[in-house]
């Protein structure tokens, strides 16, 4: 199976789930006792009752077919005050996708308008972690302290954000909030237990016009032998493919074939040839 790489700068539209801008109110929720909340797959310890949110988004990918968009989504939890506000997001890919974590920490920096004063690479149990302080923020004046886990096919970015554009002390909750991450084993997918495939794409001609190739995306994308997640996943590839250029709608004709392809074999109905 192919192994493409998604930039964890996808993180940088969605890892703050409410805008900067609109970060602080008036309440005291951030400055509540801890409680448990329960996500899917995890536990969290926050303070007061977070309130949640969900939004599709969409990774971008690099590879033999490259600017394809891979969609998924972000679930996000936020408690804040009037000066400080804690956020757990959680981004669910899937499995044939890799994150890279330094890449995440710059892009959420860049994407707030603030610098990273430090950085560390750690462990989160048994996985993958960064630690990061994003200072400058630049709205509103704010500092940021982060830790994003990578977790198979699940990216946790929990934050703390508080008022002062460069605050080296995190509030007081930030130490049991990033430690009290509980992350529960998830089932492997089909397209995660079978065996690796090594294929080569074959040259592929353009399609005649932009409705042509709209039609064979939404071909591919109706997998008989597949979840309906997965042709939900493949039908949503082709509509944000909708109204762009033949090339852009070929790389995405060629993405929902693949996803489908994931989780049913048929890598030849995309255009490779399979080699082993």
């Amino acid at each position: 199976m192919m192994r493409w790489i998604a930039v964890l700068v996808a993180l940088t539209a969605v890892a703050v789930s409410v805008s900067i801008s609109q970060l602080f109110d008036q309440g005291d929720e951030a400055d509540e006792p801890l409680s448990t909340l329960r996500g899917d797959g995890f536990t969290v310890r926050m303070p007061g009752t977070p309130e949640r949110s969900e939004q599709p988004i969409a990774l971008p990918i690099v590879g033999p077919a490259k600017a394809l968009v891979e969609p998924t989504k972000a679930i996000g939890y936020a408690s804040e005050s009037h000066d400080k506000a804690y956020m757990i997001t959680v981004i669910v890919g899937p499995t044939t996708v890799a994150f890279d974590l330094t890449t995440g920490l710059d892009g959420m920096a860049s994407a707030v308008g603030g610098s990273v004063r430090s950085r560390a690479t750690t462990r989160h149990g048994a996985h993958r972690a960064i630690d990061g302080r994003i200072a400058r923020l630049s709205d509103p004046e704010a500092t940021m302290f982060v830790r994003i886990v990578h977790a198979g096919e699940r990216v946790f970015v929990l934050q703390a954000i508080v008022r002062g554009d460069d605050v080296r002390t995190p509030p007081r909750y930030y130490a049991p909030f990033i430690k009290s991450l509980r992350i529960r084993k998830q089932p492997a997918t089909v397209a995660a237990a079978r065996k690796p495939i090594v294929a080569r794409k074959l040259p592929a001609r353009p399609p005649q016009s932009a409705a042509a190739g709209l039609r064979a995306c939404r071909s591919h994308a109706a997998g008989r032998h597949v979840s309906e997640a997965v042709r939900e996943r493949a039908q949503q590839i082709c509509a944000a493919a909708a109204g762009g250029s033949v090339e852009d709608i070929q790389s995405a004709t060629l993405a929902a074939c693949l996803a489908v392809a994931q989780e049913d074999g048929q890598l030849e109905r995309c255009g490779f040839e399979v080699i082993r």
